[in-house]
């Protein structure tokens, strides 16, 4: 049989897979997506979890242009002063990796180069401005959504052209490795979460390859406290990328090996100078240059100053670098290898205990989640209010994980109530960021997914007999798959709580599907009472029969 020509697309149906996989002599238990698992001989390449078939990258570029070519499809210094400022309005909040001082005192000096020397800029630094404009491009407005993404798609394009210049592969910084982790939101973002996890790779071996994953105490002790500190937060963004993508794609983590802790992150470094080009102090958050980007967009009196904002980003980082130690080895390593996360009850139990106690030792502000109430803090402290969304929403699905988990073997049982409840929880950050934040909304694909994953799972049942079980009875959720959007299959998957991977679905159907689910937002409320009443009716009734009398569930 003649191969398919290269204008062909062959896509085999998930059965094939499937067959191809029970007689492969790869893992039977990973996933079903990895081409390493399927008879090359047999099988056609398809995509892993993204739609896009072409590189993500697409290719402007001459092979004698160099940086300057690069430069050449600068955007003029106006847009680019909005473009920076949407960054830091939509993106930096939550990702907060970037020294903002630093970077508009760079951005700033490079900007008043002569044309003829901006060639003999650091390409790296070049790259990390493009990756921030395709960012920004992403939550500007636009008249069309279409125009929004080829001109995003440039800016990235640029910023892998430039790192390439700069020799990536074979000699890195850390601007070259903060430019990568926004490469790969911006293409999770892009709907190309395929792409994202392969670029992932490579970014992760430049991280150990610079030594982000040591700790800066021992391996840097002469470097200032600002740099150790910018170090730790570099390789917290890094740890934390490859968590959650991993709890999305339920694929192995590779930030596993680090002795740089959460602990060393600092307050307020004590030695912290002020930031300082050509031996010219540049004071934050004005600029002598009257031009400079925190003149043209300054601090809103609504917002934080720099001492109280700097305060919460470390409080943010430490919080999500916490959250995460603890759910790559709970549920990113057990996930990865088709295991359950736990291997008793006692097990489960003291999981739970420590996803509690890590929430309740959170600040105030990032556990915030009325509605009302976050309303009015969403438009008094927009940069927190993102800071609050992205934290309950990660926290909230990973502990619906954890909740839903179950061990027949070992007797661990689905907590189906605390996992629907969770969920719901979960959800209400989508809201409050669709409500509050609408623009972002359609953008964070992380968000957007995770929104998927917490609506459809409870018409997901644990057995193959589309029951779910807790410790006291047994009872249908089918009943209730009348509220859940009628193409959502039931089919059930190896566990309660792990999407099968043919129900996740592209950017477009996932946001029509969230948009019929922002119409049902009673939907949670009324689905979670009936699961009770239903659940104490079939509890007083198995009672009756043994004991003779009604049990409270």
């Amino acid at each position: 049989m003649s191969p398919p020509s290269s204008t062909e697309t062959t896509t085999a149906p998930l059965g094939r897979l499937d067959h191809h996989r029970a007689s492969s002599i790869g893992s039977s238990d990973s996933s079903q997506y990895l081409l390493s698992d399927i008879q090359n001989s047999k099988q056609a390449p398809s995509n892993i979890f993204g739609i896009s078939k072409t590189h993500p990258f697409a290719n402007y570029w001459t092979c004698q242009g160099g940086l300057p070519e690069v430069l050449g499809v600068l955007p003029n210094k106006d847009q680019a002063d909005i473009l920076i400022a949407k960054y830091f309005e939509a993106v930096d909040p939550v990702y907060p990796m970037i020294d903002k001082q630093q970077f508009h005192a760079d951005y700033d000096s490079f900007w008043a180069l002569p044309p003829a020397e901006k060639p003999e800029a650091d390409a790296a630094l070049i790259g990390l401005h493009f990756v921030v404009y395709a960012m920004g491009t992403q939550f500007i407005e636009m008249s069309s959504d279409k125009e929004r993404q080829q001109i995003a798609e440039f800016y990235a394009s640029a910023a892998h052209q430039a790192l390439r210049i700069s020799s990536y592969l074979t000699r890195t910084s850390l601007t070259a490795v903060q430019a990568m982790v926004l490469i790969c939101y911006f293409l999770m973002n892009d709907n190309k979460a395929s792409d994202a996890w392969a670029f992932g790779g490579v970014l992760m071996r430049q991280a150990y390859a610079i030594g982000l994953n040591r700790d800066p105490e021992g391996s840097m002790p002469q470097a200032s406290a600002r740099d150790k500190q910018q170090r730790r937060k570099v390789w917290q963004a890094v740890y934390f990328q490859d968590t959650f993508l991993t709890v999305l794609l339920k694929l192995p983590p590779t930030a596993t090996f680090s002795d740089n802790l959460v602990e060393g992150l600092l307050d307020d470094p004590e030695d912290t100078p002020p930031c300082t080009i050509g031996g010219v102090v540049c004071t934050y958050p004005q600029s002598s240059n009257p031009m400079s980007i925190c003149n043209i967009a300054p601090t809103t009196s609504s917002t934080p100053g720099p001492s109280g904002a700097l305060r919460m980003d470390v409080a943010f980082i430490r919080s999500m670098w916490l959250l995460a130690t603890i759910v790559q080895p709970s549920i990113c390593t057990p996930r990865a290898l088709n295991n359950p996360l736990t291997t008793s009850p006692r097990d489960k139990a003291n999981l739970i205990s420590s996803f509690r106690n890590y929430y309740t030792s959170l600040p105030s502000s990032f556990t915030l989640s009325h509605h009302t109430k976050f309303a009015v803090f969403a438009a008094d402290n927009p940069r927190v209010a993102r800071q609050n969304l992205f934290l309950r929403s990660n926290y909230w699905h990973a502990f619906m994980l954890v909740l839903a988990d179950e061990n027949a073997n070992a007797g661990v049982r689905c907590d189906v109530h605390g996992a629907v409840e969770a969920g719901r929880v979960a959800i209400g950050a989508f809201f409050d960021i669709w409500h509050n934040f609408r623009a972002d909304a359609g953008i964070w694909w992380v968000f957007q997914h995770r929104a998927f994953e917490e609506a459809v799972s409870p018409c997901l049942t644990p057995h193959p007999s589309n029951h779910v079980t807790n410790s006291r009875c047994s009872f249908s959720l089918l009943p209730y798959s009348q509220h859940f959007p009628r193409h959502v299959a039931l089919h059930p998957p190896h566990r309660h709580t792990e999407l099968h991977q043919s129900l996740i679905p592209s950017s477009l159907t996932l946001r029509k599907i969230v948009g019929r689910f922002l119409k049902s937002w009673n939907m949670w409320e009324m689905a979670l009472r009936r699961c009770r009443r239903l659940g104490q009716r079939c509890c007083a009734r198995h009672s009756k029969r043994l004991h003779g009398e009604v049990a409270v569930c």
